[in-house]
């Protein structure tokens, strides 16, 4: 948690990494699972509830190493669910599972381990709508996760057995977050970028996307400027906030 002026109010880190040394206030709160990221790809993903109540922080991509071909295979996104009614002292309350596209969606040479999550907003309790995007191709997928397992005391919690591409989750005892596909970049030539990573919903049937130029730095942004698109959907999301 941020303060307008930038400083640090609380920082939540997994139960293994305690920040000793930091300079700011930090709980380690968060199972220690998700110590086990890949680098830099961290909750690029979260959501808060109209009421303010939870929020819901989603991984970028799988864990698990993408070296090795067990996870690197895998569809795997893990979730955890804080109820933040006091953003100073926040409470786990939940970690789900939900999985990304498959690969072979975006195209033949499409690397599963490169389909990753980008942004999410809230439209209604254990509801999101979360970017999605591979090489060429970004989707907004309403997320359900009312229906998920909790895994806080499955007995694999704390393991990487989930992740693994030939896990069986229904054999472990898990379902996972249903997901369907609300939006298409490929039915908008407008939108001429992959990298869109900001996601706001306006309303029922309108959604602010941004890009992310990575402040014109790197080699994959040859200078490429920031911009929103507003978009309309098809049908409108339902539910949506209480209506």
């Amino acid at each position: 948690m941020v303060a307008t002026n930038g400083r640090v109010l609380m920082r939540y880190t997994p139960t293994s990494k305690p920040l000793p040394k930091a300079t700011y206030p930090v709980k380690a709160i968060l199972p220690e699972i998700f110590a086990h990221r890949r680098d830099n790809k961290g909750f690029e993903n979260l959501a808060l509830s109209a009421d303010g109540k939870f929020a819901y922080a989603l991984l970028q991509t799988p864990m698990g190493a993408a070296a090795e071909a067990r996870y690197a295979a895998s569809r795997v996104i893990r979730m955890v669910k804080l109820d933040v009614s006091n953003p100073l002292d926040a409470k786990v309350v939940g970690e789900y599972l939900a999985l990304t596209s498959p690969a072979a969606e975006y195209s033949a040479k499409q690397k599963q381990e490169k389909i990753s999550w980008s942004d999410a907003d809230w439209i209604a309790p254990d509801k999101l709508v979360v970017i999605e995007h591979g090489k060429g191709w970004v989707k907004l997928r309403l997320v359900d996760f009312s229906e998920a397992t909790n895994l806080l005391k499955h007995p694999d919690e704390s393991s990487l057995r989930f992740e693994e591409a030939i896990a069986d989750l229904a054999g472990l005892k898990v379902q996972a977050a249903s997901a369907r596909e609300v939006f298409s970049s490929r039915d908008v030539p407008g939108i001429d970028t992959d990298k869109l990573e900001g996601l706001v919903i306006l309303d029922p049937v309108t959604i602010a996307l941004s890009n992310d130029n990575d402040f014109g730095l790197g080699s994959n942004t040859n200078g490429e400027p920031s911009r929103i698109w507003l978009v309309h959907l098809a049908q409108p999301l339902a539910p949506f906030r209480g209506q």
